[in-house]
C-alpha cells in the first residue's frame, strides 16, 4: 500500500512539473506579413505584427527595405494603436531620411501602465520600382522591447522572436508573374479595367453591342461601383479574440491563471497524501 502511495505522489510531482511548459506562454513574436512576389508598378502592403503575451514600456522597431527596389508610399497605424493610446502611450512612425526603412516606436509615460496589445502595429505601403535584384528581403530590427516596473531605474529586456519577409520581384511584362490577392496596382491608375472593376459588377456582354443602349435594366451593376480605383485595404479593425474594446491582449494571461490553479491543486493533493502517510505510519506503531 505504501509503495502505491509513493508511486502516486511521484506521479503527481511529475505532472505538476510538466504542467509548467504546457501553460506557460511562449515568447512574443514580431513578424512581417505581406506578399511573396510582386511586379514593377505594384503597390504592396507590408504589415508589422506582434503576437504573444507581454507587458512592455518601450517598443522600437525598424522595418528595412532596399530603396533601389521600393519607394515608400504611406503608412497606417494598426489596430494596436487604440489600446496603446488608452494608457496614453506615445506612438511614433515615420520613414527614415534615407527612405530605406520605416521606424515604429511606442513609449508608455507612466511606470505602472504597460502595453500588452497584440495585432498589427503598422501597415506600410511600398511601390515596386525596379526588379533588377529580384530576390528581396524586407527586414525587422527590434532595437528596444523593454519592461520598466515602477520604482526601477533600469529597464529589463523582454525575450522575443522575429521573422523577416522574403519577396521575389518581376518586371512589369514578365509572363512568369502571377498576382497575389494583397498585391495591388498603382492606386492612381484608373483606366485599367482589371484594377477598378469589381468582378461581381461587370456589365452584361449582351448589352454592350448596341451603341444606342445606355441604361439596360437587365445589366447587373453594383450601386457602390463608381469607377474609382480599388482602395488599398486598411488594417483590419476586427478586435483580436484575445482582447475586448482595445484593452490589450487579456486572453493569453488566462493561461497563467490556469497554471496557478493546476499547481495549487497538485500541491494540495501532495500535502493530503503526505498526511495520510504520516497517520498510517503512526497507527502501525501504535
Amino acid at each position: 500500500m505504501k509503495r502505491i502511495l509513493y508511486i502516486f505522489v511521484a506521479a503527481m510531482l511529475l505532472l505538476v512539473t510538466a504542467a509548467s511548459p504546457v501553460f506557460a506562454s511562449s515568447a512574443p513574436r514580431f513578424y512581417l506579413e505581406g506578399p511573396s512576389r510582386a511586379k514593377v508598378g505594384d503597390t504592396i502592403e507590408v504589415s508589422l505584427k506582434l503576437e504573444g503575451t507581454y507587458e512592455a514600456s518601450v517598443i522600437h522597431v525598424k522595418v528595412g527595405f532596399d530603396p533601389a527596389a521600393f519607394d515608400f508610399v504611406s503608412r497606417t497605424l494598426g489596430d494596436t494603436a487604440e489600446a496603446f493610446r488608452e494608457i496614453d502611450a506615445v506612438i511614433m512612425c515615420e520613414p527614415t531620411q534615407a527612405r530605406d526603412a520605416v521606424g515604429y516606436g511606442m513609449v508608455s509615460p507612466y511606470p505602472d501602465e504597460f502595453a500588452s496589445a497584440t495585432g498589427t502595429l503598422v501597415t506600410i505601403r511600398l511601390e515596386v520600382k525596379s526588379a533588377d535584384v529580384p530576390d528581396q528581403k524586407i527586414t525587422l530590427d527590434v532595437s528596444e522591447f523593454e519592461y520598466l516596473p515602477e520604482g526601477e531605474t533600469q529597464a529589463t529586456s523582454i525575450d522575443f522572436t522575429k521573422s523577416d519577409l522574403s519577396m521575389t520581384l518581376y518586371s512589369a511584362d514578365d509572363p512568369n508573374y502571377t498576382e497575389e490577392p494583397n498585391v495591388t496596382d498603382d492606386p492612381n491608375t484608373t483606366d485599367d479595367p482589371n484594377v477598378t472593376d469589381d468582378p461581381n459588377t461587370t456589365d452584361d456582354p449582351n448589352t454592350t453591342d448596341d451603341p444606342n443602349t445606355t441604361d439596360d435594366p437587365n445589366a447587373t451593376q453594383d450601386p457602390d461601383a463608381t469607377g474609382d480605383p480599388t482602395p488599398i485595404a486598411e488594417p483590419d479593425e476586427t478586435p483580436d479574440p484575445g482582447k475586448e474594446g482595445g484593452e490589450g491582449a487579456k486572453g493569453p494571461k488566462i493561461k497563467n491563471y490556469v497554471w496557478y490553479i493546476a499547481a495549487g491543486a497538485g500541491a494540495a493533493v501532495i500535502a493530503a497524501l503526505i498526511i495520510v502517510l504520516v497517520r498510517s505510519k503512526r497507527s502501525r506503531k501504535e
